[in-house]
Formats: structure tokens, sequence, C-alpha cells
């Protein structure tokens, strides 16, 4: 009898989950075509897209743990991007597999975009430029470019913006269309090494071949330039006053790029001092008949 009772009240809750579950919250049936959305549809699309959620954090962190920091965030547009097509393809299998006719979504769902597409137009670009960016890689998190005038370090893509770092610590944040309308430099796309020049003009006195030592002296000091391919003293023109030098290194972290040559800029002056050497300085010629040259009367004294 007990057993019975026990039995009775099991079936009872059974039958009321069941119910609970099965309770349609929205019904479309037109024809041959029927969309049913209940609550156990619902929970168990919860309940996917929250495992699906832990699945690629569980991936993402396995796959990024013996990454540097520049590799992480290359890794991590790239993780983005996949990730939401993952989402969409287990929302859709989860209503196809619930009985639910997918055509008819993707047709509703193609007149709302279309729709949609008109009213956000920007929007849509921005969206295509983010997907042209992430699959044809012109730009990955980590690089260096310039764009309007600005160099900075891109950090973070999404589908819709691109985030980046300018040197002076400022975050940009930039439409995707903008790197598919507008032109832009990126430094580090085929390299990580960037050649960089300082300009210098020592006059014409002055001893040529112990001016490129100092340079090269200097260039070797700093612990950011590279040692191959070796840095180089270029004799770019004779100027009226000075002879025009470059010095040519090579660096892989082109972000910092104006900290590194302002250093080496301290150590060529420091050493062209201690060498006896001078840097020029423009200088005006003032003809001697000038100094009897009556302002008054515009005529010489």
């Amino acid at each position: 009898m007990e057993n019975t009772a026990v039995e009775k009240v099991g079936f009872d809750v059974w039958n009321a989950i069941r119910d609970f579950l099965g309770f349609e919250l929205f019904t479309y049936d037109q024809g041959n075509s029927n969309i049913t959305i209940t609550v156990g549809m619902v929970l168990l699309i919860i309940i996917a897209l929250i495992l699906t959620k832990y699945a690629l954090k569980a991936i993402y962190l396995f796959a990024t743990r013996k990454l540097n920091d520049e590799e992480t965030l290359r890794f991590k547009g790239v993780y983005n991007f996949v990730s939401y097509f993952i989402y969409l393809f287990v929302f859709i299998s989860i209503l196809s597999i619930s009985g639910v006719d997918i055509t008819i979504i993707l047709t509703a769902a193609a007149v709302f975009f279309v729709g949609l597409g008109l009213a956000m137009r920007e929007i849509f670009q921005d969206i295509i430029g983010g997907l042209y960016i992430m699959t044809d890689k012109t730009i990955m998190p980590g690089d260096v470019i310039e764009i309007q005038g600005e160099a900075s370090k891109v950090i973070e893509i999404t589908l819709r913006t691109t985030r980046v770092i300018t040197r002076e610590e400022r975050i940009l944040i930039i439409p995707n269309h903008k790197f598919i309308t507008d032109v832009f430099f990126n430094y580090t796309q085929t390299s990580r090494t960037v050649r960089a020049a300082i300009t210098i003009r020592i006059p014409l006195h002055e001893n040529l071949d112990l001016t490129e030592k100092v340079l090269l002296d200097a260039a070797s000091k700093n612990t950011h330039v590279l040692k191959n391919p070796a840095p180089f003293v270029m004799l770019d023109n004779f100027g009226e006053y000075a002879y025009e030098l470059s010095l040519n290194v090579f660096i892989t972290n082109s972000y910092r790029e104006p900290r590194i040559l302002s250093s080496i800029r301290y150590d060529i002056v420091k050493m062209m001092k201690e060498n006896h050497l001078q840097i020029a300085i423009p200088y005006f010629k003032i003809d001697e008949q000038m100094t009897n040259f009556d302002t008054k009367n515009g005529t010489s004294k």
C-alpha cells in the first residue's frame, strides 16, 4: 500500500515536470510549417550554451598556457571569431533536434536582416570588415600599425571594432570598416624587424670616419638594436654647412621606437663630446657691406 502511494506521488511529480517542460511559450502553425517553443527547449538551449561557454574557455586556457603575451593576443582574435560560429551552430542544432523547422527561421531571419541592414548599414559594414580582417589576416593582435597618422599597437579585434593602444598609452576604438576603406600601414605583418633612422649633421671640417665609428658604437650599445642585420651609417647629402648623415638600426619593438631612438641620441651626444666632435648648427652669414647700410635713407654709408 505504501509502495503504491510512493509510486503515485513519483508519477505525479514526473507528470508535473513533463507538463512544465512541455508548456508551450510560442506556437506558429501555417500549412506544413510548424514551430513550437517550449520551456524545455529554452532550458535546453540555455544549458547547451553554458556548457559550450565553459568548454570553449577550457580550450582557450589549454591552447594559451605556453604562449607569450603577443601570441596570446593573436590567438584571442581567432578564438573570438570562431566562438561566434560555434555558438550559432549549437543554437541552430538544438532547435533542429527539438523538431523546429529551421528553414522557416532562416527565411524570416534573412528578411529581417535585409531590413535591419538598410537601417544599420555602417554597423554591418563594421561586421563585414571584422570578418574580412580575421579571415584575410590583414591585421592581427600584437601588430603595430599606423592609421590616420597615429602609430599604435593592436590589442583586440572584435566583429565590430578594433581596439588599439597608442604610444601615449591611450586606447582608440576603430570601426572595422576603416581598415577596408582607408589606407593604413602595418609595420609588422611580414616581419617583426623594422628599420629606424636617426639623422645627424656634422660640420664639414669634422672627421667622417670617426663620426661613423661613434654612431655605430652608440647603436651597438643599445640592447634593443639587433646585431643582425647590423646597423649602418649613410652619407645622405652634402649640405651648405654640414654633412648630413643617417644612422640606420634594426629593432623588433617598433611600438617603442621613439624611446629607443631617444636613448641612442643621448648616447650619441655623450660619445661625440668625448671624442671632441661637434654637431652642426645652422648659421647665417652677414655681408660686411650690410654693416654700412643706412636703413633710413636706403643707401650705404
